[in-house]
């Protein structure tokens, strides 16, 4: 297993592989929101439109797992509560970080997390990530490498069924880069 680091050309040489991992974590349980694929597309296509990049683990010529990442002034929910305490443009934001299934817990997502930071340009900050309050296991992970909690938004979503929608949390975290 190999990390590499992407722009948009290794995100369209790998856009399946990526795509079926971001369907499957995004409509699994606990988030079980409905994603429309065309729509995913762009939205991916879009971070690295917008000055990002991202870390691919690899594994035998397979995608296991991603993490994108852009300037915090891309995050289109940013409460004002943050961009009013932090400056903004010396901002990094992790946009999704996903594993496949199957190589969840086997320390990977640590592996790009670390290299992510080691990497990050120090013009910047402050590194700033969001995860779903129900999922307590993202939470854990980023506060065990160095994330703290900050503020909590709510965002409407789509049931992966479309009876309708629902709310959920997310919380942000950041953490100080040195």
């Amino acid at each position: 297993m190999h990390i590499i680091k992407a722009d948009i050309k290794t995100f369209k040489e790998y856009q399946s592989q990526l795509l079926e991992i971001y369907l499957e974590a995004g409509t699994s349980p606990p988030m079980e929101q409905y994603l429309d694929k065309d729509e995913e597309t762009r939205y991916l296509i879009g971070i690295f439109k917008k000055r990002g990049y991202g870390y691919f683990a690899i594994n035998k010529g397979k995608l296991i797992g991603f993490m994108l990442a852009g300037p915090l002034r891309n995050d289109s929910l940013l409460p004002e509560s943050i961009s009013g305490r932090y400056p903004v443009e010396r901002c990094l934001y992790i946009d999704e970080m996903h594993l496949h299934k199957d190589y969840r817990g086997k320390g990977i997502g640590s592996k790009m997390m670390r290299r992510f930071i080691k990497e990050a340009d120090r013009k910047n900050k402050y590194l700033f990530i969001r995860a779903w309050m129900s999922n307590p296991r993202a939470i854990n992970f980023y506060k065990k490498h160095g994330f703290a909690l900050s503020e909590i938004i709510e965002q409407k979503k789509i049931r992966k069924d479309r009876s309708g929608t629902f709310m959920i949390k997310k919380q942000y975290l950041v953490q100080e880069l040195k």
